[in-house]
């Protein structure tokens, strides 16, 4: 179980950045947006160095595989596990896509977990094609379990248009990304080292929103089907090392705990967070 004295040494040091030596660190996929390609290729995971910070990335589930062959970023591969949709004419293991199935089933969709070496916070999470006529999402796992379903950032206004909100689709704690790139910034969640989170991609269940249309102008076509997203980046925090924590600390002469989105958090308390959870309408 984390430490919660830990916990707060990382929250102080994060909402004061200013007066410590804390610094953004990024990881990149894709030439997009200034990473590589082809450089995780075929591997089941990878370790990433940027100034000085490790970051292990795994496709999941067991079997699959990273691929970031693909300009704009990166997916997993799934093609070695039967009947996956990776592995037919549709499939495209340049995205991350569900493993099988339709938005009207059940199917679970790839995943990728990553950790850091090092205490830090977690800040922006950069996708690339997450689509909201489809209802494309990722689910975000913190390490402390809690869930937020990260939708584009116009899918509530096209579900508003018919009558619909992102509450009603079966999904944990829905939001949207802030920008029109598909990105989701302001996180600020503080980790420690090894502690894991969980990205993965999911489509909405039509059977929530019965009469909801992929193009309303031809309702009587049937809807599209999510074709996948791509991973483009991680924005974290780096937290200066242990004797500069606590002299932070000694100056400030106590704690004061940090309300994170997860645990005995309230939802007023979430939506208190930099980014935005769409209640119940």
């Amino acid at each position: 179980m984390t430490n919660p004295i830990l916990r707060c040494v990382l929250v102080l040091i994060a909402g004061l950045s200013s007066q410590s030596n804390t610094f953004a660190i990024s990881f990149h996929f894709g030439t997009d947006i200034g990473g590589e390609n082809n450089a995780y290729v075929g591997q089941p995971m990878a370790n990433i160095v940027s100034e000085g910070t490790t970051a292990t990335f795994m496709a999941a589930p067991i079997g699959t595989l990273l691929d970031d062959s693909d300009a704009q970023g990166l997916g997993i591969d799934s093609r070695s596990l039967s009947d996956a949709i990776d592995g037919t004419a549709t499939g495209d293991r340049t995205k991350f896509n569900l493993l099988e199935g339709s938005h009207n089933s059940t199917s679970l969709g790839e995943s990728l977990t990553f950790s850091f070496n090092q205490a830090g916070v977690l800040n922006d999470i950069l996708f690339d094609g997450v689509k909201d006529e489809t209802l494309e999402y990722f689910i975000l796992t913190f390490p402390n379990g809690y869930q937020i379903t990260i939708f584009d950032s116009q899918a509530e206004y096209r579900l508003d248009l018919q009558g619909y909100h992102l509450t009603d689709l079966n999904v944990p704690n829905p939001i949207e990304c802030q920008f029109e790139d598909d990105d989701l910034t302001g996180i600020n969640y503080p980790y420690l080292a090894d502690e894991v989170f969980t990205l993965t991609y999911g489509e909405g269940n039509y059977a929530d929103v019965p009469n909801y249309r992929t193009n309303p102008r031809f309702p009587q076509f049937p809807n599209d089907v999510g074709d996948g997203s791509r991973l483009q980046g991680i924005v974290v925090t780096s937290i200066p090392e242990p004797t500069s924590v606590l002299l932070f600390l000694l100056s400030c002469g106590g704690l004061t705990m940090w309300r994170h989105p997860g645990g005995s958090a309230n939802h007023s308390e979430i939506n208190s967070s930099p980014f935005r959870v769409h209640r119940a309408k």
